[in-house]
């Protein structure tokens, strides 16, 4: 039980700490995009939080993760910051793929 309650405030203090940096202080501040990428982190901290059969890094790394790409993303938005040409192509390719997708019926 002890080691459930150490995992849980691990996890709530990484959780805390990946939504502070991300700088949404209520959810009135929260994008769509910023709203999905919360839940994604929530539902990866789920599991381990409460079965220690998983182990935490199965729930960092991916946190992390959705962390470092939104940064990515939010740092793309600003002109001169982070310039990724190619990171624009294949988003533009994505969405591309996904709309005929979309048109055709996911077939």
């Amino acid at each position: 039980m002890l080691i459930l309650f150490l995992r849980s405030i691990f996890l709530y203090c990484l959780i805390f700490a990946v939504i502070r940096l991300t700088g949404k202080r209520q959810l009135s501040d929260i994008q769509p995009f910023d709203l999905v990428v919360t839940l994604l982190i929530a539902d990866l901290a789920a599991e381990p939080a409460s079965d220690t059969a998983v182990p935490l890094v199965y729930a960092v790394v991916p946190i992390l993760a959705l962390f470092l790409m939104q940064r990515m993303i939010y740092l793309q938005r600003i002109p001169g910051i982070f310039e990724m040409p190619w990171f624009e192509q294949i988003i533009i390719i994505l969405k591309r793929v996904f709309m005929k997708k979309l048109k055709t019926g996911f077939r």
